[in-house]
């Protein structure tokens, strides 16, 4: 029993990290290509860490379903510790707020797709890789616009140093959402490949 509580603490204190480590790294944007003088974006956190987390989010749920742990209670753990870290980051490190909130307001609904849906998906699939396959493609497009809604506009924050225009964050938006599913599965994969190994041992 022991040993699963570790494995699950564990991989609940992986996701947080990444996930605040992801909101630095999110100010900074990746030029791709052009296509009819608008640019194909996306931040740099896409590129890197997000696929990540989204992958540790699916995965610290399904050894919580393992171990019978609440479903109410695990999200909730998921979303107070990512928002309290992140928060002492704005006031202590310098994130900048409209990240902060963005990604807030993504974790927040985009997350409860995701595990609502990598829930549902348990009824069908006993594969954490399929379930996701699923929920991460709802959580990354809600989530992902949420983002750039929020950090890469001046909709919520009208003097916005990061925001760009309309078009260029629905591109960079349908970029990073696409980017991330992709990745993401490709990383379930072989983290999914490895569990089993450890298993049949």
């Amino acid at each position: 029993m022991e040993g699963k509580l570790i494995n699950y603490y564990t991989l609940l204190g992986l996701y947080v990290l990444a996930s605040v480590a992801s909101q630095f790294l999110t100010s900074t944007p990746i030029h791709l290509l052009t296509i009819a003088s608008v640019p194909v974006w996306m931040p740099l956190s896409s590129l890197t860490i997000v696929p990540l987390v989204d992958v540790l989010r699916s995965f610290t749920q399904a050894q919580a379903e393992r171990e019978g742990r609440g479903f109410k209670n695990v999200a909730r753990q998921m979303l107070i510790l990512t928002t309290a870290v992140a928060g002492l980051c704005v006031m202590f490190l310098g994130l900048p707020l409209p990240i902060f909130m963005g990604v807030l307001l993504a974790v927040t609904i985009g997350g409860a797709v995701d595990v609502l849906v990598f829930r549902r998906m348990g009824k069908l699939f006993t594969s954490p890789v399929k379930r996701m396959a699923f929920s991460n493609a709802g959580a990354t497009l809600v989530g992902s616009g949420i983002v750039f809604l929020v950090a890469f506009t001046d909709l919520i924050f009208p003097s916005n140093p990061l925001a760009v225009p309309y078009l260029h964050a629905v591109v960079g938006w349908l970029t990073q959402s696409t980017f991330i599913w992709a990745s993401g599965l490709t990383i379930a994969y072989i983290m999914d490949s490895v569990r089993k190994l450890k298993e049949a041992k």
